[in-house]
């Protein structure tokens, strides 16, 4: 589930099954959920739940995309650029 107010989008939470998990497919609907939020005009996505490393860790798995959608970590929130 994603909300989304103003110029933030919020993942609250998701769910998923064994089926077809080596597919790997609630990355492709996060992704969704983040390009739907871009979209939106959103210019934050919070993840609500990064796991506890530090910041450079996690910020090393925000690699720049093609689309030019990036993150980093901001107070638990992941900014989103254009």
């Amino acid at each position: 589930m994603v909300i989304a107010r103003g110029r933030r989008a919020w993942y609250l939470y998701g769910g998923s099954t064994d089926a077809e998990r080596e597919r790997m497919p609630n990355y492709l609907l996060q992704w969704e959920a983040m390009r739907w939020a871009r979209n939106r005009g959103c210019e934050e996505y919070d993840l609500w739940g990064v796991p506890d490393e530090d910041q450079e860790a996690l910020e090393a798995g925000f690699a720049q995309r093609d689309d030019g959608l990036w993150g980093c970590i901001v107070s638990n929130a992941v900014s989103v650029v254009n």
